[in-house]
């Protein structure tokens, strides 16, 4: 599932697959943080790592809070990866791709190498490093910039 962060400890996390979250880069504690959608704990930040796999993926951006960042030039939490926890991540191949998020550059999550947007996935592993997707998860209606 996920690889809990050397200081941090799980707070409020079952460890078993299926918890619907949304995942964020913790710039203050240099991590991912894990926040509950459903369940007692939704909305509240439940576990810290350094990785988490997610299947059924939506990345998110929400449209304000972007918007804040660039009146403000000051960051908040405001994009996500969304997705259900996995117990066995598979292993990702040689050509998984990278996905990114600037909300100075971008209005959306894109493919860092093409900067074409992705609005889904069905894996995704989040790392403080990163986002990667397997390259067969990449379909081209994943990546439309229409709904």
């Amino acid at each position: 599932m996920g690889v809990a962060v050397g200081a941090y400890k799980p707070l409020r996390f079952s460890r078993s697959g299926d918890v619907y979250v949304d995942t964020y880069r913790n710039l203050n504690r240099d991590c991912i943080s894990v926040r509950a959608r459903t369940g007692e704990d939704a909305g509240r930040v439940i576990d810290y790592v350094d990785e988490i796999t997610l299947h059924d993926v939506e990345f998110v951006v929400q449209p304000a809070g972007r918007q804040r960042v660039l009146e403000e030039e000051r960051k908040n939490v405001h994009a996500f990866v969304r997705g259900y926890t996995v117990d066995d991540p598979p292993q990702l191949s040689d050509d998984a791709v990278e996905v990114t998020y600037n909300p100075y550059k971008y209005e959306s999550f894109v493919l860092r190498e093409t900067e074409q947007p992705i609005r889904e996935a069905s894996f995704a592993r989040v790392t403080v490093g990163g986002v990667l997707v397997p390259q067969e998860a990449v379909a081209p209606l994943n990546c439309s910039g229409e709904d």
